[in-house]
């Protein structure tokens, strides 16, 4: 779970990065380009330095000039590094999802496959509590606090789990 935690929380950085420079301060909460002007060199501004040689000069002298800011953001915007660091915050998410094969298969009300162990008509309510109900044969709400025994040897109503 360790790999998928690191690169899912690298894409969400990145994704948080390129908001920066693709959203307004109001949609932002703070100024748009705050982490450039605090210095930070996030993947967009890195994914811009070569592609723009004068944001480098603008960074240096710490954007100590009047229209220096919006002078750098443009530069990132129209250098083609938010696309850049966009294909790389999806590179992370997708290398993300190899470290979740070792969970156990699931079922949804939306996913058709089922729950290793469980009843094939059981439905997961709600994951994060452990909750199931046999659709199938509307049985009562199993949670992590009753007899798992019980819900995963569901039987009809009126029948006896064996």
């Amino acid at each position: 779970m360790y790999t998928y935690g690191k690169n899912l929380g690298l894409a969400f950085q990145i994704v948080d990065d390129i908001l920066d420079f693709t959203r307004s301060t109001a949609e932002l909460g703070k100024p748009a380009g705050s982490d450039l002007r605090d210095g930070n060199l996030t993947a967009p501004v890195l994914y811009a330095l070569p592609k723009a040689p004068y944001l480098h000069t603008l960074i240096e002298r710490e954007f100590s000039e009047e229209g220096d800011l919006e002078t750098a953001l443009n530069l990132v915007r129209q250098s083609g590094a938010i696309e850049d660091a966009r294909n790389l915050a999806k590179e992370y998410a997708q290398a993300a999802l190899p470290a979740l094969e070792v969970l156990p298969p699931f079922r949804t009300a939306s996913s058709p496959q089922p729950v290793d162990g469980l009843c094939p008509g059981a439905t997961v309510l709600s994951c994060k509590a452990k909750k199931f109900r046999c659709t199938a044969h509307k049985s009562a709400a199993v949670n992590e606090n009753q007899n798992t025994e019980t819900a995963l040897k569901c039987k009809p109503i009126g029948t006896s789990a064996g």
